[in-house]
């Protein structure tokens, strides 16, 4: 088969899918959306899916059940959520404009209008990130829209003809007005002008729409703009939790996870043992070594490839971390071997720094607390969310899961003891200790921390601090279950309408006709012939041309002030008298430290953070000109001064009251 035919072939079956998930969701009467990014090659893409209701084909006997289909993954110019909300809508219109022309459909009368999904759209979930947030308001926004337009198209039908003629014509006549007038409107073509009517009819409908919405029951509206922006944790982003930080002063260890301790030691151990390059790391060599240690250790087959926390892999972190707790002595052994086999016998600056903190115990308290904190909590959560038999669990009716998890997290803060005191000592230690009361997910992980606990004098204050970190992020993860939320109030058809998936489902058939089999085909070949890939390429380069010019003008732009701002530093007359500078203004004040700061290389100026008032500004400058006067004080450019004996006069001397630049001083 050629080249040529399997790259039709695939075309062709894409514009099927696109078809039939268009049919799916016209017969739906609701469904969610979800959606994520990623990049390749620094290259963004964005996936689509809906969930909906449909039928089972490989049994046809069982009854519809909740299903994910996927819409489609496409290129994007950015990931910013404007880009997103519209790939959301192209994905609709061109699924609306591809069922329409579609043979089956025309025979069956079935249609989705762009209007028609914003109506059954009942909800979207993604990630915690602002971008999916965004996104999710936008559509929800788009739902709104929709509504009020076909509430008030509803109302305009039922007006008197006389207050709808009214209406209308004051639309219109404000229409033509934007357009300049009588003479502007003439000027405009057929088309021009009907797009304009038709713009000015909807603008109405959206007016009275608002109108009648206001005047509905709070339930009847409710029911009406139902949408659950749900942001929960999944496959992509549930590393967050893991690494959840805490915001009181107390959570040392959460307080920098991902730049320090031991997580910074999974993220290094990870590019040197499993680098996502495999140019990169001693991955191989990793992979015999460890193959024999354990096979030594634990007299059979095991895992021998280290967690890919160099690609931020689901629990990637917390895995490295019992990883090298399991195994910390073999760790310090193969790097050493790594070592002595070069022929100077020294570290790399990598493998350096993994090597001392696999001898650092604050680092392997860390490795020992995301050991727990996984074996605790995370796995648990995951089996219970994502494991065999749940497939059509509804994502929400897991709030009470949520409640266990939050309520489990409190007991461990309050009384970590029970956790700790056990470890090692009871084999059924994990039915009390586990969120869901099942088995650890790792035993050997949980044997190694509690051989190593009387080392850890400080695991117990560290558990409890990450913990607390970990129940504050849970509680904004969890934030949509609270009591008395959108979810928690919903009705039982609410819920089953919104139906939001824990895990992703299988492709479905397609049933088509022969005429319907040629359609694909001729729409297959129209999306070949109008050459997309290369416009989006020519429209990404445009783009990139567009961004790196704009760029060079800013930096032309911030050049040409810092040169203008350091010609007036020089031009600045210094102010050396007491009496003189407290009668400076703040802007005057700020340009003699500015001048202090940069012509005069002092460090010792405070930021503008530290300076809070006019007071504190006066004290840093009384300081400066302090350190000038003093013999030690090197003076790198020669300035006018005021001294005691000039008459200070304010305004010509230092900073016109209206020149509101910035000076760097703030910028730093």
């Amino acid at each position: 088969m050629s080249r040529r035919t399997v790259q039709r072939a695939v075309s062709e079956g894409g514009i099927a899918s696109k078809v039939q998930v268009a049919y799916k969701l016209a017969q739906a009467k609701g469904f969610t959306a979800s959606s994520d990014g990623t990049s390749h090659r620094k290259i963004n893409y964005e996936a689509r899916h809906v969930n909906l209701i449909a039928p089972c084909y490989s049994d046809p006997s069982a009854p519809a059940a909740h299903q994910t289909r996927l819409v489609g993954v496409n290129q994007a110019l950015d990931h910013t959520s404007e880009t997103q909300f519209a790939g959301w809508q192209a994905s609709v219109n061109e699924m609306s404009m591809l069922l329409d022309e579609a043979p089956f459909a025309m025979k069956e009368k079935v249609t989705l209008q762009p209007d028609d999904f914003a109506r059954k759209l009942k909800g979207m979930h993604g990630d915690h990130a602002s971008d999916q947030l965004k996104t999710a308001r936008a559509m929800q926004a788009w739902k709104t829209a929709v509504v009020q337009k076909d509430l008030g198209l509803v109302w305009m039908v039922s007006m008197p003809v006389e207050e709808l003629d009214r209406r209308t014509s004051e639309a219109i006549d404000a229409e033509m007005d934007a357009c300049g007038g009588q003479d502007g409107w003439s000027s405009l073509d057929n088309m021009d002008r009907l797009e304009r009517v038709n713009s000015a009819l909807s603008g109405l409908a959206m007016v009275l729409g608002t109108e009648v919405m206001a005047e509905l029951p709070p339930e009847e509206e409710c029911a009406l703009l139902f949408f659950l922006p749900i942001l929960l944790a999944n496959k992509a982003n549930a590393a967050t939790l893991e690494l959840s930080a805490a915001t009181d002063a107390v959570a040392v260890l959460a307080a920098d996870v991902s730049a320090r301790g031991g997580v910074k030691l999974t993220s290094l151990a990870g590019a040197i043992f499993n680098n996502k390059d495999d140019k990169k790391g001693d991955q191989d060599i990793h992979r015999w070594h460890f193959e024999q240690v354990k096979r030594r250790l634990e007299n059979k087959k095991c895992a021998v490839k280290f967690p890919s926390t160099s690609n931020m892999c689901f629990q990637s972190h917390c895995d490295g971390a019992g990883e090298l707790v399991t195994y910390c002595s073999d760790y310090v052994a193969f790097l050493e071997d790594i070592r002595d086999n070069k022929e100077k016998h020294n570290f790399n600056h990598i493998e350096l720094n993994v090597y001392n903190a696999l001898h650092d115990i604050p680092t392997i308290t860390e490795l020992a607390v995301l050991v727990l904190y996984a074996q605790l909590i995370t796995h648990p959560y995951m089996r219970l969310v994502r494991g065999p038999g749940i497939e059509s669990v509804n994502l929400l009716d897991l709030g009470p899961l949520h409640q266990d998890l939050r309520t489990h997290i409190r007991k461990i803060i309050a009384n970590p003891d029970v956790i700790l005191d056990s470890l090692g000592l009871e084999e059924e230690h994990w039915k009390t200790a586990t969120l869901n009361q099942k088995p650890w997910m790792d035993p050997k992980a949980i044997e190694a921390v509690a051989s190593l606990k009387p080392d850890l004098p400080h695991l117990k204050t560290m558990l409890v601090a990450f913990m607390r970190g970990a129940l504050e992020t849970w509680e904004r993860f969890s934030a949509e279950f609270t009591p008395g939320s959108l979810i928690d109030t919903a009705s039982d058809a609410e819920r089953d309408l919104a139906y939001m998936p824990s895990t992703n489902d299988s492709n479905e058939d397609a049933k088509f006709g022969e005429d319907d089999h040629r359609f694909v085909m001729l729409k297959a070949r129209e999306v070949d012939a109008s050459k997309a890939p290369a416009k989006f390429r020519a429209k990404l380069m445009a783009r990139q041309h567009v961004m790196a010019n704009g760029k060079r003008k800013q930096d032309e732009a911030r050049a040409s002030k810092k040169t203008e701002l350091h010609q007036k530093l020089t031009q600045t007359m210094l102010v050396l008298d007491k009496t003189a500078i407290l009668k400076l203004s703040i802007k005057q004040l700020d340009l003699q430290l500015e001048v202090y700061h940069v012509l005069k290389h002092d460090k010792d100026v405070p930021i503008k953070a530290c300076l809070k008032n006019k007071a504190t500004k006066i004290d840093a400058l009384l300081a400066a000109v302090s350190r000038l006067k003093s013999p030690s004080t090197e003076s790198s450019s020669i300035l006018p001064e005021i001294s005691s004996h000039a008459e200070c006069k304010g305004e010509e001397h230092l900073m016109n009251q209206d020149d509101d630049e910035e000076v760097l001083y703030y910028q730093k």
